[in-house]
């Protein structure tokens, strides 16, 4: 099951998959692990030395016009600390791409992150930041989860539609 809203401009998606099988869109977006290794498999770490909640963008290696985006997610203990970081990564991410003019961006929820936010939360504060960033319009048209589990897959979609109608500004929303 792939979900689908349209937020303005924007189109904001769910699909069960790996970020790295997002061929179709301009940036991936990583988690950086704690041992300032990326997650993937063979993927260098960024050039620059990240804090928690910080992003950087970058050329993705090997694919010429496309980017990814490391952040350094949350490592704390601290449940409220962790939802922040978690929070500012995403709010980074997205204003990274309006930067640098990119129409289209995969995300994942919660993989890759080395002190979880719960997927219920994580979903709830996903879909306020995007759902937000969507209603103010941008370069960027496409919003894709890329969501590692059925447990994702069946809370993000509701989040967002719930984050989307709150405001009437949701135009449409499907199963694809």
């Amino acid at each position: 099951m792939n979900v689908k809203l349209a937020v303005g401009e924007t189109s904001i998606e769910c699909m069960q998959s790996n970020v790295d099988n997002q061929s179709d869109v301009d940036a991936l977006f990583y988690y950086l692990a704690e041992t300032h290794e990326h997650p993937t498999d063979g993927v260098q770490s960024p050039t620059v030395d990240l804090r928690p909640g910080q992003s950087v963008l970058e050329p993705l290696p090997g694919f010429p016009g496309r980017h990814r985006i490391v952040a350094r997610g949350p490592e704390a203990v601290d449940d409220n600390l962790a939802t922040e970081i978690f929070k500012c990564c995403l709010e980074n991410a997205l204003a990274l791409c309006e930067q640098e003019a990119i129409r289209s961006v995969a995300l994942p929820l919660t993989e890759g992150m080395i002190t979880r936010v719960p997927v219920a939360h994580a979903a709830e504060i996903a879909a306020e930041v995007v759902i937000d960033h969507a209603r103010r319009g941008g370069n960027l048209k496409v919003i894709r989860f890329a969501l590692s589990s059925a447990l994702e897959l069946n809370t993000l979609p509701r989040h967002l539609i719930r984050a989307a109608a709150s405001d009437h500004w949701i135009l449409a929303a499907s199963n694809v």
